[in-house]
């Protein structure tokens, strides 16, 4: 039994002798004299600047060296110094371009550490571990700003957009110059215009955009893209612009009566709308005319405008089957518009009885004419009785001579 303890204690010590040599040979020893940065925070596209002193000790078959790591909060490295394996005293400094290490920012701002790492190995056995010093950094997104001059929500289809957009970094007003701005419309996901432009020397690019070729009627998406640029790359601002549709202006210029008998009536329209501050005719385009008594639909019909915009409608009122308790006629003509043009609708009402002779008299002006005519025809007879009365004939003459 005792022999049995004595051969293990012994395996126990050569095992233990193969496992960590580093024991028998000394771990090495270190002191981190300075660790600095020139700042703690520093925006995604500058450049960060480390520099760090240090004592470092080991046995000199030893295989030492030290390190800077700078690594994300998921302890990730991003960058690495070249490994220093001086024994003794050391300093370093060292630049690190910080949009070299493809950094996602998701809220504006994030953190890093840079840390010390020290690596000693010695033949079978390793063992490599960072210092408890380290150095935390700040990076955080470059908000930049886009101003547009002359810009409105809004615009009626045939305008001209011409923008005025600035580009600069809101942190700082620091003007974003000689910077590709990739300017492009959509509208239903569909690219209408695309162009690039350089910003000058006031970070500002002249746009200047016909809505007949590039805009369509609705609502445009006016987006600005910097491209070509290490710093704000695919950095883009989106604005909506809504085009209108053509406003079109409509009236009933004249309403004639051609013939009383028939009830007859002559309807003149005219539609125009306004493009390049001028004002341009409708012509060739469908109208329609409605006649309505008490809200009830008696009559349409449909014609188109002339070159001049103005269309004329013939109307018989005598055909109609108008009610006759109403004498008010509503006259309605209604253009339905097009893609780029609005629709307009104009009205007048009008009174039949101005336009259409009366086939019903009045029963007193019946009574009244034939009381007339029943007294010349009365007088009539009287005065013919008398001058029968005074003729007479060539015997009673003869007779009294």
């Amino acid at each position: 039994m005792f022999r049995k303890r004595i051969f293990l204690v012994i395996l126990c010590i050569g095992v233990g002798l193969l496992v960590i040599p580093q024991f028998t040979l000394g771990w090495p020893s270190w002191e981190i004299i300075s660790l600095q940065s020139n700042k703690n925070t520093y925006y995604n596209y500058e450049n960060m600047e480390i520099n760090a002193s240090w004592n470092l000790f080991f046995e000199e078959d030893d295989n030492v060296f030290l390190q800077i790591h700078l690594m994300n909060d998921s302890e990730n490295i991003l960058w690495k110094s070249p490994r220093y394996s001086n024994a003794g005293y050391n300093e370093d400094n060292w630049i690190i371009h910080i949009p070299n290490l493809n950094i996602e920012i998701d809220n504006d701002t994030t953190q890093m550490f840079v840390k010390i790492w020290i690596s000693f190995n010695n033949h079978v056995a390793s063992a490599d571990f960072y210092d408890s010093e380290f150095l935390t950094i700040n990076i955080i997104k470059a908000n930049v700003t886009c101003e547009l001059d002359g810009f409105e929500g809004s615009i009626t289809y045939g305008e001209e957009i011409s923008l005025l957009a600035k580009f600069f970094e809101a942190n700082n007003t620091l003007l974003i110059i000689n910077t590709t701005i990739r300017f492009q419309i959509e509208s239903e996901s569909i690219i209408l215009y695309q162009g690039d432009y350089i910003t000058n020397q006031s970070g500002i690019i002249n746009v200047n955009i016909s809505s007949i070729d590039y805009l369509s009627v609705g609502v445009n998406n006016l987006i600005f893209i910097m491209i070509s640029n290490e710093t704000y790359n695919n950095y883009q601002f989106s604005y909506k612009l809504r085009v209108e549709k053509i406003p079109i202006y409509g009236e009933i210029i004249n309403i004639n009566g051609i013939d009383k008998n028939e009830g007859t009536i002559e309807v003149l329209s005219y539609f125009y709308y306004y493009f390049n501050e001028s004002i341009v005719p409708l012509n060739n385009s469908f109208i329609s005319i409605r006649l309505y008594q008490k809200n009830s639909l008696k009559y349409t019909k449909s014609l188109n405008t002339n070159i001049l915009g103005v269309t004329t409608f013939i109307i018989s009122l005598g055909s109609i089957n108008l009610e006759k308790y109403s004498t008010e006629v509503n006259i309605t003509i209604i253009y339905n518009g097009t893609q780029y043009l609005h629709d307009e609708t104009v009205s007048k009402t009008i009174d039949v009885n101005e336009f259409i002779y009366q086939n019903v008299i009045d029963t007193m002006e019946i009574l009244y004419l034939t009381s007339f005519f029943s007294s010349i025809i009365v007088i009539g007879f009287m005065v013919a009785n008398k001058r029968r009365g005074r003729d007479k004939n060539l015997a009673d003459l003869c007779i009294r001579i």
